[in-house]
Parts: structure tokens; sequence; C-alpha cells
């Protein structure tokens, strides 16, 4: 079996064995499944989501909400969260549903995804896995 540089096997379907965070959040509540929950009343930060290196991280969200919602990483466990930046801009920063990748990390260990909320109406139901 042939291996790329992650230790991935080369042109298998072998799923990423991280832990999805999924998480429900509305102006007065959350629910995780996975991670951890920080905040209150509507402003809300979920993780860590811990990925698998080589994978894409997949931000997937549905409900009908008001706000916004931004993928970051952090090195302590979601308490610093540093914004995702694609050349100095911006990235991963929605106010509407999505289903996207958000990034691919190229090593495991270090560094950990957090999702960072606004819901100012409705419910909004997210996750972040591979």
């Amino acid at each position: 079996m042939l291996l790329d540089q992650t230790g991935k096997p080369i042109g298998s379907n072998v799923a990423a064995s991280s832990t999805p965070c999924v998480v429900s959040a509305t102006t007065t509540a959350s629910t995780v499944t996975g991670c951890n929950s920080a905040g209150s009343a509507g402003a809300y930060t979920f993780g860590p989501f811990v990925p698998q290196a080589g994978y894409p991280v997949r931000l997937v969200s549905t409900g009908v909400w008001a706000g916004s919602m931004a993928v970051g990483t952090s090195v302590d466990s979601c308490a610093t969260v540093n914004p995702l930046t694609v050349a100095g801009t911006s990235w991963g920063t929605y106010t509407g549903n999505a289903n996207e990748a958000v990034d691919v990390p190229p090593t495991t260990g270090g560094v950990a995804y957090c999702l960072s909320v606004t819901v100012t109406s409705g419910t909004l139901n997210a996750a972040l896995r591979q």
C-alpha cells in the first residue's frame, strides 16, 4: 500500500478518525457533542475540534438563524481563537448556512479548530468534521 506524506493511504476511501464537534445554538442556550461550549446570551465559542492531518476540515451548518460564525484555530483549547486567513484576508467567516472545506491541516497535534458563533435570532446547527 502506498502512503502519502501524511501517512494516509493513496487512492483509498479511508475515513478520518477525528471526532466531530456538533453544536446547536440559540440566543439563550447551546448544546454540544464531541466538544466544549463557552459563552452565553447568543455569543459562544465551541471546540476544540482536533482534526486528523491530511483530511479537509469541513464546516456544515443548517437552521433558520441570524448572526455570524467563524472558524479559527487555537493552541490553548479555544481559550484564544486565531482567525483563519488566506494571504492576510479573513477566511471561514459566515452569516448564513454553509457546507464547505475550510482548511486541510498538514500535521497532527498542537493546533485545534474552534467555531465562534453569535446568534441574534433563530437556531443555528453546525458541525466541524472531516
